[in-house]
């Protein structure tokens, strides 16, 4: 997820970075760049670090009071100490990893217009090879900035986006928006009461399309 980031009281030196949300850690790592890009020299602690590969102890510097926020600047919320993240198995960017392959072919999921030009990012469907996992992300995502939303308030469980509702509102948020993306002239002709055009692959079914934006 792409966002802004800045040390806390100092938003004229927001940087944008990507973030992960990760709902197995209990802590926010960043790779070195994060320290050198602020200049932060905080001082270093030791840590035990656990993933699938087993545990190893590294150690890494503390960079304090920094705030994420969204790059719309809709909400905002202060980040906990965040730890260097320098071990042994080294973050890769996706983009130029090889072993990943770059075009994942999802159905119904990627869509183009007339000029060959994405919309709204539902492209970005196409980098999950799964339904399944796909649906999941959004689920999370929506959680995500529910939690951002009402950060005064409880948060909600870690696994409340595995819940059936959960999952049923993302999916619907992903169907909904390949359908603005492909038919966007279609459904505001539905909702200002005007007819269909002539060419239009939906001129004949459009109780269909009625029911589905429904």
């Amino acid at each position: 997820m792409l966002v802004k980031v800045y040390p806390k009281g100092k938003p004229e030196q927001s940087r944008m970075m990507y973030s992960l949300i990760d709902d197995q850690s209990n802590r926010s790592l960043a790779t070195s760049n994060f320290c050198h890009l602020f200049c932060d020299n905080g001082p270093e602690t030791e840590y035990v670090l656990s993933s699938c590969a087993g545990k190893f102890t590294t150690s890494g510097r503390l960079a304090r009071d920094y705030v994420v926020e969204a790059l719309d600047g809709s909400c905002a919320f202060d980040l906990p100490t965040i730890i260097e993240y320098k071990g042994p198995h080294q973050l890769v960017d996706a983009d130029s990893d090889k072993e990943i392959r770059p075009d994942v072919q999802v159905a119904k999921t990627q869509t183009v217009d007339q000029n060959n030009v994405h919309k709204l990012g539902t492209h970005r469907f196409s980098k999950f090879s799964e339904w399944r996992t796909l649906v999941r992300a959004i689920s999370l995502l929506k959680q995500f900035v529910r939690n951002l939303a009402h950060h005064n308030d409880k948060p909600e469980h870690l696994d409340a986006y595995k819940q059936p509702d959960s999952l049923k509102q993302a999916q619907q948020v992903i169907i909904l928006e390949v359908q603005m993306e492909n038919y966007r002239n279609e459904i505001g002709s539905i909702k200002h009461g005007t007819s269909l055009h002539n060419n239009s692959s939906l001129s004949q079914n459009r109780p269909y399309l009625m029911l589905m934006i429904h």
